[in-house]
């Protein structure tokens, strides 16, 4: 479930906030993520109730791309991270518990996959991520941009790997490249 294409308004706010480092963005842009989040919890239905501020509660636990360290030191923070804490923030009615789960970490740190063709792509992230913290609750994957879907396609395959179950992938935009 994306917002849109990464084209037009979409990609000059997304560069803005990710290139030119408008921090102030994650907030627009998480509201995308929010009203995809919902649109998935509503293809899937209720997930299975938990217990939170006692009482029994559906939860889900909102699991975002992580970024290497280079990429990290690069643009200077963890931009799905801060995706997935602005989505948690938006009002969404009497919708489940949302919980930020740090689950995934890569075994290898891929190669930077802006100058890699789709083919690349996959192999660069194939087996790169490992689940350090299996989240208890159902798992819906958060990500900025999917450009092939090699990596939301890894972190599904690790998550479920460690016996999680995934409700659903969301991202602000999704590219034209394919495989």
């Amino acid at each position: 479930m994306t917002a849109g294409p990464f084209t037009g308004l979409l990609r000059d706010v997304l560069w803005a906030y990710k290139e030119d480092r408008i921090r102030s963005l994650a907030v627009p842009l998480g509201a995308l993520i929010a009203s995809g989040i919902v649109a998935v919890l509503a293809h899937r239905g209720s997930p299975q109730a938990a217990v939170h501020g006692g009482r029994r509660v559906p939860a889900v636990s909102l699991v975002g791309i992580p970024m290497s360290t280079r990429a990290r030191w690069n643009r200077g923070d963890d931009l799905v991270g801060r995706l997935v804490d602005a989505a948690m923030r938006h009002p969404r009615g009497s919708g489940p518990v949302l919980h930020r789960v740090r689950a995934l970490e890569y075994v290898h740190t891929p190669r930077d996959q802006r100058s890699l063709g789709a083919q690349d792509r996959w192999r660069n992230v194939a087996q790169s991520l490992q689940v350090r913290r299996r989240p208890a609750a159902p798992v819906i994957v958060i990500d900025d941009v999917v450009t092939t879907g090699a990596t939301v396609t890894e972190a599904v395959r690790a998550l479920r790997l460690s016996g999680a179950q995934v409700l659903g992938v969301v991202a602000v935009a999704r590219t034209g490249m394919h495989t």
